[in-house]
């Protein structure tokens, strides 16, 4: 019994310790030129004086100060509710599809008809829905900050100084 508690300590400990490894941060950011275009996307990789890279799916994009004008911290709401609505969805097929409707039972949705197909069908509408408030709800309180750069080395300095807190990539 000892050498089963000793092994199940020695797991958990192991576990533990890969989670804090692994709670860095990395900062993603959306950076923007005079005209509104979106140049570049991505984790900082790297930032300093006049040059920014960004890294996304293992390709690195460089940015140089002249070029940014604007640049906006996390994603956009969008993104929250496409992925609000994505949960909703396999969550409704989910509920949907695991207790369809029998002669002695309605199903999960008992409103929704007397087939298995209605219940799927129920299930992602409901899921939708549900899965697009959350994501909008949950974007609204998303701490999101714009930068103003312009191309001036203050305010870029000014930019490098607040995102210190993250942790950045240097390799």
């Amino acid at each position: 019994m000892k050498k089963v508690i000793l092994l199940l300590v020695l797991l958990i400990s192991i576990n533990l310790s890969a989670q804090q490894d692994n709670v860095t941060k990395k900062l993603f950011v959306r950076v923007f030129n005079i005209d509104g275009k979106k140049i570049g996307k991505g984790h900082i990789y790297l930032i300093n004086d006049s040059l920014l890279v960004l890294s996304k799916s293992k390709k690195l994009n460089e940015l140089y100060l002249k070029d940014i004008h604007k640049i906006k911290t996390k994603r956009s709401g969008g993104h929250n509710i496409l992925i609000g609505a994505t949960s909703g969805v396999i969550a409704g097929v989910i509920l949907g599809s695991v207790n369809p409707p029998t002669d002695s039972s309605g199903g999960t949705f008992t409103w929704a008809g007397g087939s298995s197909g209605d219940e799927l069908a129920s299930g992602v509408t409901i899921g939708a829905i549900s899965g697009t408030i959350i994501g909008a709800i949950s974007g609204l309180f998303k701490n999101q900050k714009t930068f103003t750069i312009q191309s001036n080395p203050e305010k870029w300095n000014g930019f490098v100084k607040s995102v210190k807190q993250y942790s950045i990539n240097n390799e």
